[in-house]
């Protein structure tokens, strides 16, 4: 940012550190394109449309001129959830709101971290839901994405679908890349190292985020993940999505640029995913 883009009041440097939050979000979320996103209908509430289950079901019967028909009757139900209020808070000294466009970058980066964080964190927490299971002792190797995926096709669902887990159980030493590189050289080429978007396997997109469970069983360290058709989970926003203030700090040389994150995560469909614990250390 330049200095002639510089705002020059305490109003203007929070309005840029607003809009420069939320630009920042698809950066500071690992998670953020995994399920679909669905803007609120108002301050409160966010309602997901959900297809129920009578589309899974069809009809073999042939019909002829003049005869009765049978009819496949296709549902569209909605879910609602409520939109919840996470605080978000950094401390700017006196001497920082004075020094320039620096502090913009600094403060954006900061606040879009925690709420990057918390959106990875309540889509996450959302999919642990799914009734369907899978479970390794050797790790996550091709034959359980397969089983995971089968299992979701027998639920009726088609189209994308996502697996989202500790990074350590696409990458690790037991990962789903590690079983992959011993079939195929040179696969893990393609793939981006990190946490975030992992790149597609039979399908799936696969996503890596540090917010996963893991647990110790006996001297191995156990990750949790799981796979799922996208249309199952749902994440919700109020618009704007985040937003910020400022107040002077009495108890400290500067000031609190704090404000909330309005948003939710839904699982939908319970039968549209599959759990995954494998053995990951």
């Amino acid at each position: 940012m330049s200095n002639e883009s510089t705002p020059t009041t305490l109003a203007g440097y929070m309005q840029t550190i607003t809009l420069a939050t939320a630009s920042m979000l698809p950066q500071y979320s690992s998670l953020w394109n995994a399920p679909f996103f669905v803007e609120a209908d108002n301050a409160k509430n966010v309602t997901f449309p959900v297809i129920d289950s009578g589309i899974r079901s069809a009809t073999a019967d042939a019909s002829n001129d003049g005869a009765s028909v049978t009819l496949t009757e296709i549902t569209i139900a909605a879910q609602t959830a409520a939109l919840n209020d996470y605080p978000v808070v950094a401390l700017v000294s006196n001497a920082a709101i004075k020094g320039g466009a620096g502090v913009v970058e600094v403060v954006s980066k900061a606040t879009a971290t925690k709420v990057g964080n918390t959106i990875d964190k309540l889509i996450y927490s959302a999919g642990l839901g799914f009734s369907n299971s899978v479970s390794s002792d050797d790790g996550f190797g091709t034959g359980d994405l397969a089983s995971a995926v089968g299992a979701i096709k027998a639920a009726g669902y088609a189209g994308e679908m996502v697996f989202i887990g500790d990074w350590r159980m696409l990458q690790g030493e037991y990962g789903l890349m590690q079983d992959i590189e011993n079939v195929l050289t040179n696969a893990n080429d393609e793939i981006i190292r990190g946490s975030g978007f992992l790149g597609k396997v039979q399908g799936v997109e696969l996503y890596g985020t540090h917010m996963a469970d893991t647990y110790a069983d006996g001297s191995d360290t156990w990750g949790k993940g799981f796979l799922f058709a996208k249309e199952a989970l749902g994440f919700g926003y109020g618009t704007p999505l985040v937003e910020l203030d400022t107040s002077k700090a009495l108890d400290k040389a500067g000031h609190y640029v704090g404000g909330s994150t309005f948003c939710a995560a839904k699982l939908l469909d319970s039968s549209g995913g599959v759990g995954i614990e494998c053995k990951i250390a």
